[in-house]
C-alpha cells in the first residue's frame, strides 16, 4: 500500500458536506497541505478553499496534533517529529452542481478533486491510494485503477492524476460500450436518467460510438493510455457545460435531449467537444498548461488553439459524421459569425490576448465585457475555419487543418513537448507545407475582421447578412426594410424591482457617447413614458431621427440625446451560391463536409 493515502467519504449527504482524510506514512516536519485555487480546463481562480472547514490532524497513535492555517489555503501541522506518520481530517462543503465543482446530496455525490483534495507540500509526484466510501449502498464510478479487494479503492500516478478523475457516486447504473477496441462507461445521474438504459439511450450511445470512431480516424489512433474512458453525465433542465479529463469527461446535458432535437444536437456537440481534448488540450498541450500550479494562475497566448480548434471540430465531427445534415451545418455556422461580429470587444483583444486574459476577462463578466472582450472559443473556432479552408485552397484540396492536428499528435507521442507560442507557426507549415505566417499574423495576433465569407466564397458557398424582421409600428405607408431600423447599440434587463434598466451600452453604437450609462433606469422617449416596450417605441423613428431619453441614475433625474443609427446585421445566412456549385465546388465541399454535403446541392436538383 501506498504511503500516501486519499480518503473521501459522504456519510450525511443532505449535510453536504464530504469527508476527506490525506494520510502520509512518512511526513516531514512542519508538513504543510495545500488546497487547489483552480482545476485545469476552467481557466478561474475559484478559491476551494472557502469550502473547506473542520480541518484537524491525527499522529500514528491517533493523538491530536495542532493545525495552523498559514494562507487561504494552506495549513501546517505542528509538533509532527520528522518522518512521523500523520491524518489531516477535514470536510468541504460541495452544493455547487457544475463541472467545475463538487455537489453532495441526498441523491448523489459528485467530487471534483481540485476541489475536495489538498496536497502534502513536496509530495505532488507521489503515488497514492484512493480509497472511497459512498453512502450506503451506493456505487462509485470513477476513471482510475481499481485495486483488488472489497471497497472502492483506487491506484493513483500522482496529485495531478487524482485532480483530473473526478468520481461519481450514487444509486446509477453504469452503461458499456466499445467503441475504437476500448471500454467505454457510461454513468447518468438526473431526471430522466433511466432514458438512457432504454431504445433511445442506445441509439444515442450508439451515435457516441460513431463520434468517437469519427475523431479516431483523424488522429489515426487513441492514446495508448486510455484503456477505459468513463463518461459522467448530469441531467438538468437546460445544457450546461462540459471539462475534459484524460480518460474521463464531466457534461451537463438536458434532461430533453433524446426527446428535443435541438437539445440532442447539443448533446452530441457537447460529447465531441470533450472527447476532443483526449488529444487537443490533455495531450497536446500548450506551454504552461501542465505540469500544473494549482496555486495560481497558468497563463498561455494560445487557448485559441486548445479550445479554438476543439470548437471548430465539435461540429464538424458529428457534420462528418452524418448526424448533422450539412444545411445545418453551415446554420450553425452562420449563427457563431453573427455572435462574433456582433461583438465590439473583436476590434479590441486579439485572439492571442484573448487567451492570455482568460483568468480575468472570460469567466468575470460584466457590462463592458462585450466592448473590450472576445471568446477564444468563439473567433478561435472561425479563425480555424478560416485556416482550413485557405489549406483547402492553395493546396488545391490536398491539405486541410486535419494534417496538422495528425502531426500535433505525432509529436506529441514522439516527444511529449509542449507547444510553446513561437512554435505555431512552424509546426502548421511543418504539417502542411504552406506558410501560414501571414495568415496567423493578422487573424491571431490582430483585430480584423476575419476573412470568412471569401475562403467560403472559394467552395461555391456564399454568407447573406440580415436583420430579424420586426413590423412596422407606423400606420401609414411601407413597412421599412429591416436594414433600416433604428437602433441605440444597448440592451435592458427587467427588475424584480420594477423598471427598465440599461444592462449594456454597445461602444460601436449611438448611444455610445451619450448621457446614457448600465444600470441607468430608462423611464421615457422623447417625452412618452416607456418599460420594457421601449425597442417596440423606436419603430416610429427612422434612421437619423434624434430622441430625448429620460432616465434614472441613482434616483437622479438625466436625460440623454442620441441619434438613431442603423441596427447591425444580427443574422448570417450561409448557404450554396445563387448560380449553383460547379464540380469543382461540390468535391471541395463534400472533402469539407463529408459524405453528406450532396445533400446541399441535391435539393435544388
Amino acid at each position: 500500500m501506498s504511503g500516501l493515502i486519499y480518503r473521501i467519504a459522504m456519510s450525511e449527504p443532505n449535510t453536504h458536506l464530504f469527508e476527506v482524510e490525506v494520510a502520509l506514512a512518512d511526513a516531514p516536519a512542519g508538513v504543510i497541505f495545500r488546497m487547489p485555487a483552480w482545476t485545469p480546463g476552467s481557466y478561474l481562480v475559484r478559491e476551494y478553499s472557502r469550502h473547506v472547514q473542520d480541518v484537524t490532524a491525527l499522529d500514528r497513535d491517533g493523538v491530536a496534533l495542532d493545525v495552523a492555517k498559514i494562507d487561504k489555503a494552506s495549513w501546517k501541522v505542528l509538533g509532527l517529529a520528522e518522518g512521523g506518520a500523520v491524518t489531516l481530517r477535514y470536510r468541504v462543503y460541495a452544493h455547487d452542481l457544475t463541472v467545475r465543482t463538487s455537489h453532495l446530496t441526498g441523491a448523489h455525490g459528485y467530487f471534483n478533486g481540485a476541489s475536495v483534495f489538498m496536497c502534502p507540500e513536496g509530495f505532488a509526484d507521489a503515488a497514492a491510494t484512493l480509497e472511497v466510501t459512498p453512502y450506503g449502498e451506493w456505487t462509485c464510478s470513477i476513471a482510475l485503477p481499481q485495486l483488488e479487494g472489497p471497497g472502492f479503492r483506487y491506484a493513483v500516478e500522482d496529485f495531478d492524476q487524482l485532480v483530473d478523475s473526478p468520481g461519481e457516486c450514487g444509486t446509477h447504473r453504469e452503461i458499456t460500450f466499445e467503441a475504437a477496441g476500448v471500454n467505454h462507461r457510461w454513468a447518468v445521474w438526473g431526471p430522466g436518467a433511466e432514458q438512457w438504459h432504454g431504445p433511445d439511450g442506445a441509439r444515442a450511445l450508439g451515435d457516441v460510438k460513431t463520434l468517437i470512431e469519427t475523431e479516431v480516424a483523424l488522429f489515426g489512433d487513441l492514446p495508448a493510455d486510455v484503456e477505459d474512458y468513463l463518461f459522467i453525465v448530469h441531467l438538468k433542465p437546460e445544457r450546461g457545460g462540459g471539462l475534459e479529463h484524460k480518460n474521463s469527461q464531466t457534461i451537463h446535458v438536458s434532461s430533453d435531449a433524446l426527446r428535443e432535437p435541438k437539445d440532442y444536437e447539443d448533446f452530441l456537440t457537447l460529447v465531441a467537444h470533450e472527447y476532443f481534448h483526449v488529444w487537443n488540450v490533455k495531450r497536446i498541450r500548450a506551454e504552461h498548461l501542465g505540469p500544473f500550479d494549482y496555486s495560481r494562475e497558468a497563463y498561455t497566448p494560445l487557448l485559441w488553439m486548445m479550445e479554438g480548434i476543439t470548437a471548430f471540430y465539435d461540429t464538424m465531427i458529428p457534420a462528418r459524421a452524418g448526424l448533422i445534415a450539412p444545411d445545418r451545418y453551415l446554420e450553425l455556422l452562420g449563427e457563431r459569425l453573427a455572435t462574433c461580429r456582433n461583438k465590439p470587444g473583436r476590434g479590441v483583444r486579439s485572439l492571442e490576448q484573448s487567451s492570455y486574459d482568460a483568468w480575468i476577462k472570460l469567466y468575470h463578466r460584466d457590462e463592458n465585457t462585450d466592448n473590450t472582450a472576445v471568446s477564444y472559443y468563439l473567433k478561435g473556432e472561425l479563425a480555424i475555419a478560416c485556416l482550413d479552408l485557405h489549406l483547402r485552397a492553395v493546396s488545391d484540396g490536398e491539405r486541410s487543418f486535419d494534417d496538422v492536428m495528425r502531426l500535433l499528435w505525432m509529436r506529441q507521442k514522439e516527444t511529449g513537448a509542449a507547444i510553446r507560442p513561437g512554435d505555431v507557426a512552424d509546426l502548421f507549415q511543418a504539417a502542411t507545407g504552406v506558410d501560414l505566417t501571414s495568415q496567423l499574423a493578422v487573424w491571431v495576433e490582430g483585430t480584423d475582421d476575419l476573412p470568412l465569407e471569401s475562403l467560403l466564397q472559394a467552395i461555391g458557398l456564399e454568407v447573406t447578412p440580415s436583420w430579424k424582421a420586426k413590423a412596422s409600428a407606423k400606420p401609414f405607408g411601407p413597412k421599412p426594410d429591416p436594414a433600416g431600423r433604428p437602433w441605440l447599440g444597448i440592451t435592458t434587463q427587467q427588475r424584480a424591482s420594477g423598471g427598465t434598466f440599461v444592462a449594456t451600452v454597445r461602444t460601436d453604437g449611438p448611444a455610445s457617447g451619450a448621457n446614457l450609462y448600465p444600470d441607468d433606469e430608462l423611464v421615457a422617449v422623447d417625452g412618452r413614458r416607456v418599460g420594457a416596450d421601449w425597442d417596440d417605441r423606436m419603430k416610429v423613428y427612422d434612421v437619423g431621427d434624434e430622441v430625448e431619453l429620460l432616465v434614472f441614475r441613482r434616483k437622479a433625474q438625466q436625460t440623454a440625446r442620441v441619434t438613431l443609427a442603423q441596427r447591425p446585421a444580427d443574422t448570417f445566412s450561409v448557404s450554396l451560391a445563387q448560380e449553383g456549385p460547379s464540380g469543382a465546388h461540390k468535391t471541395a465541399l463534400s472533402a469539407w463536409l463529408g459524405a453528406r454535403a450532396s445533400e446541399l446541392w441535391d435539393k435544388g436538383e
